[in-house]
């Protein structure tokens, strides 16, 4: 807690009863070293208005920090009476933040990184000396621009990048920032939630000529994770849209959307490292990956992570269309024919796979099709990796053994896209079961595997054990294994072959498919953090539920009336 003092008179002015006003900041969500936190904020600008109105009570007055008090050199002292509303900023106007008005401000994002600024601003109403005197005003401050970040990855093996720099281009340079009538009060966790993408306005049209560039030594980025890149960048919340294509035919035409821009090199993966893909005496050149169609919205990080093998495109148009340009296009070595002396030349190139039977008679003859995990599988049986209106689910799992033991000769295990919420009564999904006696499936049939054993790829007996024990008029998640439709409807096909996955397939599909994978698809059903049920049971009341946002060993063994969610999955 701030007692309010002066920087020479600590003593004198703690005994001053709460007349004088001073501030507590906070401020959340720091990445690096530039921008404004809790620790690091010295100085803001206060402007006080007499609460309910427009009467200024002090203007622009500069705090500063001395110890951990904020106090300003001219004092201001609470009124006697009535209430006040605080409008601060940080930091005071400069050439990338201009006042104009204590709500407004036109914001100029430096296209050098590195002096780009972190304007933050708070805004706390009604406040008194009563209530705040002797303690300080806390002011929440939060940031009002977009964080940008940029991390790179190699899945190749054949081949290495030098990499030297990246940039955003095609976006907004500049715009107005007013603040709204809400408190910043509260929700310290730096989410930002508090502003919105309408409280910027008046922006400067994004144009080809609009950069803001990072560069420095060179890293080698091999076959390996993803690695960070220099140069976090602030810039002005915006709607962006990706580059689809190239301004005109002509060449030398330039892009006609937001793009992300990394500076590299292209080598073999020998030990001479040959260059492979070139645009000047030292090797190094632009290659753009197109980013968009969604907004970035203040007080947010973006992370963007990109695989450098695909070798990205060119940043001007090299032929006579408007498409863009691959730069490793052409690039690739192909032998058009192959002639062997004395025998029938032949040409085999293995396809890639593009329905369930074909990827199945892959895994048959050895091929290793792992490439394939993550695919969506449609209606028709087709697979892609693009996501699309008419898909059952994704590939979570391939193994050159069966899949399920109730399944002879499967491979392929798909996990549903669809959530099954089967009651309204629940939030979050579903109970997995109704209690009373007999509940414990050990005791069922002596021919059912037993539903305890964790390790068991079992799904589909202990769903179809839970379903014939079904006596009442509850739904349980195994009454469906079956997935929910499109339109939202419980779909129940006793016969169809969905089921819910046992705790031991939930972890043959972490060990798979991995937990990031994981994470990325579910996400995409807005999905994150939830509990999800297996059909494993640990007791007469209880079973298991998966928290696959953390990792394989953090299972729940949860009472069988309680809410979770429930993906049901197939396998081929």
């Amino acid at each position: 807690m701030m007692a309010a003092c002066s920087s020479n008179e600590t003593i004198e002015v703690n005994e001053n009863k709460g007349d004088l006003i001073s501030f507590r900041p906070i401020v959340k969500g720091v990445t690096r070293a530039a921008d404004v936190s809790t620790d690091n904020l010295t100085s803001f600008i206060v402007n006080a208005k007499k609460s309910g109105g427009e009467i200024s009570y002090f203007d622009n007055c500069e705090f500063n920090k001395s110890g951990s008090v904020y106090v300003s050199e001219s004092k201001y002292y609470w009124p006697a009476s009535g209430s006040l509303d605080f409008y601060a900023y940080s930091p005071a106007e400069n050439t990338q933040v201009n006042y104009s008005g204590y709500k407004t401000f036109t914001v100029t994002p430096s296209t050098a990184i590195a002096d780009q600024v972190d304007f933050v601003f708070a805004a706390t109403k009604d406040k008194n000396k009563e209530d705040c005197g002797a303690s300080g005003v806390t002011l929440n401050f939060r940031h009002t621009g977009a964080k940008i970040a940029c991390k790179v990855k190699n899945s190749s093996t054949t081949i290495k990048f030098d990499v030297c720099g990246w940039k955003v281009g095609y976006i907004c340079p500049a715009a107005t920032f007013t603040f709204s009538d809400a408190n910043t009060d509260g929700n310290n966790d730096g989410s930002g939630t508090t502003l919105t993408l309408p409280q910027w306005g008046n922006r400067t049209a994004a144009s080809i000529g609009t950069e803001y560039e990072s560069t420095f030594s060179e890293n080698q980025i091999g076959q390996s994770g993803a690695t960070s890149l220099d140069g976090e960048m602030i810039l002005i919340p915006q709607a962006i849209t990706a580059a689809s294509g190239y301004a005109s035919a002509s060449a030398g035409a330039n892009l006609n959307g937001t793009y992300i821009a990394v500076k590299l090199k292209i080598r073999n993966n020998d030990s001479a490292g040959t260059i492979i893909a070139d645009d000047g005496a030292d090797g190094a050149f632009w290659a753009i990956w197109p980013i968009g169609g969604y907004n970035w919205e203040p007080g947010k990080k973006y992370t963007y992570t990109i695989d450098l093998a695909g070798g990205g495109y060119y940043e001007t148009n090299q032929d006579a269309d408007a498409d863009l340009d691959p730069i490793l296009e052409g690039a690739e070595i192909k032998f058009a024919s192959v002639t062997v002396d004395s025998w029938t030349d032949q040409a085999y190139d293995v396809p890639t796979p593009t329905n369930l039977t074909e990827l199945r008679n892959f895994i048959n003859v050895g091929i290793d099709c792992s490439n394939s995990l993550g695919y969506y599988v449609k209606t028709d049986g087709s697979i892609s990796k693009v996501r699309g209106d008419d898909d059952l689910g994704f590939i979570a799992y391939i193994s050159t053994t069966p899949v399920d033991d109730s399944f002879s000769g499967s491979h392929i295990l798909v996990l549903s896209q669809n959530k099954l919420l089967n009651q309204s009564y629940l939030p979050m999904g579903f109970g997995w079961a109704s209690m009373g006696p007999g509940w414990d499936l050990r005791y069922v049939d002596t021919n059912i595997p037993n539903i305890k054993d964790v390790n068991r790829l079992n799904g589909f007996a202990n769903t179809q054990a839970i379903y014939n024990l079904r006596t009442d008029a509850v739904t349980v998640p195994a009454r469906a294994w079956t997935y929910q439709s499109k339109n939202g409807s419980a779909v129940i096909e006793g016969s169809s072959g969905w089921f819910l996955p046992s705790l031991g397939q939930w972890k043959a599909i972490y060990s798979s498919l991995g937990n990031e994978k994981i994470q990325e698809k579910l996400a995409e059903i807005e999905c994150v953090g939830s509990y999800i049920w297996t059909s494993t049971e640990s007791s007469n009341t209880n079973a298991w539920a998966w928290s696959y946002y953390l990792n394989e060993e953090h299972l729940y063994d949860i009472e069988k009336t309680q809410s979770c969610l429930g993906f049901p999955c197939f396998v081929y």
